[in-house]
């Protein structure tokens, strides 16, 4: 795991894919389970069953791009909709290829 405070680590100059995965490796591991309440926004289903939104505070404040994978959709027990109040549950990730931070949903209610 990257340790930031390491002396080898700061003064080390990395790989755009290198600090990614090092900083991926962080977040998967502190974030492996959580859940995080907010309002679906840009919902959208693709073809392959994945579903894609961003999960906002109330006001539009802060917002997180999240993903839901097919199967974790397939078990819904409702239809997700923009401007629902959610509870996902999941983990936190770093998409690598774009360098974007997103939750990965495992659950919602």
């Amino acid at each position: 795991m990257f340790d930031a405070s390491n002396a080898d680590a700061r003064s080390r100059t990395w790989s755009v894919a290198a600090l990614l995965g090092a900083v991926a490796g962080v977040l998967e591991h502190d974030f492996a389970a959580c859940s995080v309440s907010g309002e679906l926004s840009g919902f959208s289903r693709a073809a392959s069953g994945h579903c894609y939104f961003n999960l906002k505070d109330p006001g539009g404040g802060a917002s997180i791009r999240c993903a839901m994978f097919r199967r974790a959709a397939a078990l819904l027990p409702f239809t997700p909709r923009d401007g629902l109040t959610v509870e996902v549950r999941g983990r936190l990730s770093l998409y690598e290829p774009r360098g974007e931070l997103q939750f990965v949903v495992e659950g919602m209610l």
